[in-house]
């Protein structure tokens, strides 16, 4: 392995620790697993110089996790909600006799809860996917972080 790339490496994971205390608008849940996870990978990475090829992956997968930000299922919970419209409005008719502007105000209201719903399950999602991520370190590495 080059310099360079276990310098990269070692920056993605300062860069990643440097990163968690500016997101403390997020929600406590949303935060929990990342720093044990950051703090065991680093760990890892200075105490086990031989086996950082097998690492990365692990790198890689924490980083990913990381930034994650739930758009990709906001986005499928978003479709899903405007074909459930479509298919709602085609076979019940909602909007007849002048209620038109309650049925826009009804379907408005729910692609954006679908929306915010997706989101909110993509990030909670990558979140476990690293608490798992963390544990299974633990598990294989018999480490401590924190």
């Amino acid at each position: 392995m080059s310099e360079i790339a276990e310098l990269r490496i070692v920056g993605t994971i300062s860069a990643i620790r440097r990163s968690l205390p500016v997101a403390k608008h997020y929600i406590l849940w949303h935060q929990a697993p990342v720093r044990p996870c950051m703090n065991a990978l680093d760990q890892l990475w200075r105490t086990h110089p031989s086996d950082r090829e097998q690492l990365r992956p692990y790198v890689e997968k924490a980083r990913a996790y990381r930034n994650e930000c739930g758009c990709s299922m906001g986005a499928a919970f978003f479709s899903a909600s405007i074909l459930i419209l479509i298919i709602r409005s085609a076979v019940f008719h909602f909007a007849v006799n002048g209620r038109w502007f309650m049925a826009i105000v009804q379907a408005i209201g729910m692609m954006l809860g679908a929306a915010i719903l997706g989101k909110l399950l993509g990030i909670g999602v990558a979140r476990i996917r690293l608490l798992l991520l963390y544990r299974d370190l633990q598990n294989r590495y018999r480490v401590q972080g924190g």
